[in-house]
């Protein structure tokens, strides 16, 4: 009689130990999940980032190009208008000098 209740009780610790290993086996499965989630959620947060770099300095060349174009657009306004000025003003000696020389 006492031999089979000691191999009750053997198998009895050979099936907790084989839960324990299975429950240690799947423990570890899931730290490691829970790792490769985080560094996911990382890479993705660098990525984010990168991104987040990528478009603010893209804004800022935008913006940079828009000033200087309007700059340029102002410079040429100001050379359009000398010019048109100086043309104006010879068109007016231009006349002046006619009209002199019809008197």
């Amino acid at each position: 009689a006492e031999k089979k209740v000691d191999k009750k009780e053997e198998r009895m610790r050979m099936a907790v130990m084989a839960v324990m290993a299975v429950m240690a086996v799947a423990a570890t499965q899931l730290a490691l999940g829970v790792a490769a989630l985080l560094v996911i959620l990382i890479e993705m947060a660098v990525a984010l980032a990168a991104a987040m770099v990528a478009i603010v300095v893209a804004v800022a060349a935008m913006e940079a190009l828009v000033r200087a174009v309007v700059l340029a657009a102002a410079e040429i306004q100001v050379v359009v208008m000398v010019t048109m000025t100086r043309v104006f003003a010879v068109a007016v000696l231009v006349a002046v000098m006619a009209v002199a020389a019809t008197l």
